[in-house]
């Protein structure tokens, strides 16, 4: 939930930082949501296989992994050469916050 939150507020501040400091703090914030959270989802994942698909699930998570890294600078460089920084932080934010919402439906149904 930490990590998620991180990449909300985070991607919020990237969309109005208006100085190299205030860019340096929002990015050192969503590199620790980033940091925090992906060793989490891996592990989450690999609960979830069974013993004997692991392997294949821990491919697939690195592929998905491996074509987000490539897809995401190229539209998020088309968003901003479109001066459309906000939209893009905004819908990263958006997308973290889905994360955490369904993060805290996981956590609600692990207690129950």
């Amino acid at each position: 939930m930490v990590g998620f939150a991180s990449l909300v507020v985070g991607y919020l501040g990237l969309g109005v930082a208006g100085s190299i400091g205030a860019l340096l703090i929002v990015s050192t914030i969503s590199s620790f949501g980033n940091g925090v959270l992906r060793p989490a989802l891996t592990s989450l994942i690999t609960q979830e296989a069974g013993p004997h698909e692991q392997g294949v699930v821990l491919g697939l998570t690195q592929s998905m992994t491996s074509l987000a890294s490539i897809v995401a600078p190229v539209v998020t460089g088309l968003f901003i050469e479109h001066a459309h920084l906000m939209l893009w932080a905004t819908l990263a934010a958006a997308l973290a916050g889905v994360g955490a919402v369904l993060t805290r439906g996981h956590q609600v149904a692990a207690t129950a």
